[in-house]
């Protein structure tokens, strides 16, 4: 026992330290203050709150010596550099005066330790608990000070405010692991995502029974059953709609994107239908025939059906003033060598008010709606997608029919006994007069081998008609016939659902809207300019796109000797890998992994354990192997989550070897194509 008083006593004690006020101006910092690196920020902010509560600790300073060990009348700071850079910049912005007295301790200028104790004040610092803040702001909302107040007093935003407050609300039992640091701030974040305490103990003690008990499982399960606010449904009926509608939602404090939850599911599905079916019968009363709405959007849906052309109709005289303000400003801006970030964004705005000005004049012909509908649905971002002009194979074929009895009719004679013209013209030339139709038959097909040996000659136009066809084909849902090539579409009606909302399907979905208000798709000869006018980067993405269209990676299952036969079915997969290398495709980049929806509860459990032992090992497999399906399925999909396993379906790089695309290009090009060679074209493939 005297030992250790004996000890005690012997403790280094800073005791007998005078304290003096010195005027602001006689101090400076000393070369032996250990800190040397400061941050801005912290030092402004520091000055604010030194004006709001004073200066809570004193200065540590020596007397500064001249080259005679006398005092020169200055102080030179080695404890608290960062204190005096925040009242000098309090000085600097004349919120304080420049000999205002400052609290100071003063040490001897010889003593042996003075870094000693400066490195000791910066390292021997213990952080505040966040649980000791969370009690102090809630100390001082109890008190009847405001959320703002708090926040202007101690420099933070009243969210962050709110959010202390919020965490300080956790249940009692809850908040105690936590000052244990038996739970992390993230985790004890996600448990206020509900207020109601027996929910959040619930939900930390099913996150205790987990391998993984991290925040992002604990909010799961919390929000489970809720629907997320940038959620494409919410999204497209509008948060406020719901909020109107008697709708109850959890907001996210702590969510960097100001995200909610919205308790009730059924209510969003009932305004989601209402506004399809409002604006579905707004299209048929318009004139349409028909109208289906669909929850999910289909790109593939549109080409089931025939298409409607649509008119345009002539500018008024008030749209061809602004169109031709609109061209004149174009103009300007197009003559200017090198435009501004504004400048720029106006050219990208008026572009787009020339393309809504274009839209707005072409419409589809009343007497063709008749036979035609439409499709309403919204996309993967929430917005309103609106397909017209949607026409089934009966429905062409009668409209054909009606055409041609028109015809026949306007034939007729008229009143005077002469011919009416007819008000619809062909789109096919009749043979010239005086040949008869067998030599016209001859002639065409000498024209048909002389234009293929031209265009055999001449690539790029080669591919500017290749184009032209296949914009005409997907796009226009009509080929021209004069050059045998289109795209024809997989048959995808057995497509997993949310297909739509899948990383692929958007990155497609933005392609297409892309190159639908790119093209001029209503004019055949100006789309024909347009391509040709392309530059070769232009016209190859172009043509990646269509091409893309066509490819079918779908399984069907056939009979030996149906189309699609085993044998036929092996062949397209082959190719399909072949190309999927080529690309350097991988499913996992795209987003996909294995879900209970998307493979876990629709395979055996024997491919449930496989999938398990592949991806994550034996030892996994001994975890779960005891379990009932549904419980396996779902934590399969916990245990393989961000693991980057496929399906033997989804393999791209399995049993093929992708032939290298470096192949060995020859010397020289065949000779007939360096007769009349208009330009050389960057290899398409």
């Amino acid at each position: 026992m005297q030992k250790q008083s004996q000890e005690t006593a012997n403790l280094p004690v800073v005791v007998n330290v005078p304290e003096i006020m010195i005027p602001f101006n006689k101090l400076k910092l000393s070369k032996r203050n250990v800190r040397k690196k400061i941050y801005t920020t912290t030092i402004e902010q520091l000055g604010d709150d030194i004006l709001v509560h004073g200066l809570f600790h004193n200065l540590s300073v020596y007397e500064e010596l001249d080259k005679n060990g006398k005092h020169t009348g200055f102080y030179e700071i080695f404890m608290g550099g960062r204190r005096y850079r925040a009242l000098e910049h309090n000085v600097k912005r004349k919120l304080m005066a420049n000999d205002a007295l400052i609290p100071c301790r003063l040490f001897s200028a010889d003593e042996a330790i003075i870094e000693d104790y400066s490195l000791a004040e910066n390292t021997m610092r213990e952080t505040l608990h966040p649980m000791d803040e969370f009690i102090a702001y809630k100390t001082m909302s109890d008190k009847g000070m405001s959320h703002e107040d708090i926040a202007k007093r101690h420099f933070v935003s009243p969210k962050y405010v709110r959010q202390r407050l919020k965490l300080s609300a956790v249940a009692p039992s809850l908040l105690k692991i936590f000052e244990k640091d038996e739970m992390s701030l993230a985790q004890i974040e996600a448990l206020t995502l509900v207020s109601d305490h027996k929910k959040q103990i619930a939900a930390w003690k099913a996150s205790e029974g987990n391998h993984d008990k991290t925040d992002i499982t604990i909010r799961n399960s919390l929000i489970k059953d809720r629907v997320s606010s940038d959620d494409k449904q919410v999204v497209f009926i509008g948060l406020d709609v719901y909020k109107e509608a008697g709708g109850k939602l959890i907001e996210d404090l702590f969510s960097d994107d100001g995200i909610s939850y919205l308790e009730d599911r059924s209510l969003i599905e009932q305004l989601v239908w209402q506004k399809l079916d409002s604006k579905a019968k707004e299209l048929k009363a318009s004139g349409w025939s028909w109208c289906d709405t669909s929850f999910q959007f289909d790109y593939g849906y549109e080409h089931r059906f025939n298409k409607l052309e649509r008119i345009a109709r002539d500018y008024t005289p008030e749209e061809e003033k602004r169109f031709d303000a609109i061209a004149e400003r174009l103009k300007v801006l197009e003559d200017i060598d090198e435009l501004s970030d504004d400048e720029e964004d106006e050219r990208y705005q008026l572009h787009e008010q020339i393309e809504e000005l274009e839209e707005s004049v072409c419409m589809y012909a009343p007497d063709d709606k008749k036979y035609g509908g439409c499709l309403v649905s919204f996309d993967y971002r929430g917005d309103l997608k609106i397909v017209e002009g949607l026409v089934t194979k009966q429905d062409w074929a009668r409209r054909e029919k009606d055409k041609a009895a028109l015809v026949q009719d306007t034939d007729s004679t008229n009143e005077d006994g002469k011919a009416a013209s007819s008000t619809i013209e062909s789109e096919s030339p009749e043979p010239a007069k005086n040949i008869s139709e067998q030599l016209m038959a001859e002639l065409s097909a000498y024209r048909t081998v002389a234009l293929k040996a031209a265009v055999a000659k001449n690539p790029r136009q080669a591919f500017t008609a290749t184009l032209f066809e296949l914009c005409s084909s997907y796009f226009k849902h009509h080929a021209t016939q004069a050059l045998h090539i289109s795209v024809s579409l997989p048959d995808m009606r057995q497509q997993p659902e949310n297909l739509s909302d899948s990383l692929p399907a958007q990155q497609l979905a933005e392609m297409e809207d892309f190159w639908r208000s790119s093209l001029p798709l209503g004019d055949d000869n100006l789309l024909w300019e347009h391509i040709s006018n392309m530059s070769d980067d232009e016209r190859l993405t172009l043509h990646a796109f269509l091409i893309s269209q066509g490819i079918d990676a779908t399984y069907q299952k056939g009979a030996m000797h149906s189309a699609f036969s085993p044998s036929s079915m092996d062949r397209r997969t082959q190719n399909y890998l072949r190309i999927a290398e080529a690309v350097n495709l991988d499913i996992v980049d795209t987003g996909w992994e294995a879900t209970e929806d998307n493979y876990l509860n629709r395979v055996s459990k024997t491919k449930i354990l496989e999938a398990v032992e592949e991806s994550c090992g034996s030892e996994k497999v001994r975890m779960i192997e005891y379990m009932k399906k549904g419980d396996m399925a779902k934590e399969a999909a916990r245990l393989m989550s961000g693991l980057g396993w496929l399906p033997e379906a989804l393999r791209t790089s399995a049993n093929i070897q992708a032939p290298s695309i470096e192949q060995e290009q020859p010397s020289e090009l065949p000779a007939y194509m360096n007769e009349n060679l208009p330009e050389q074209v960057p290899d398409a493939a």
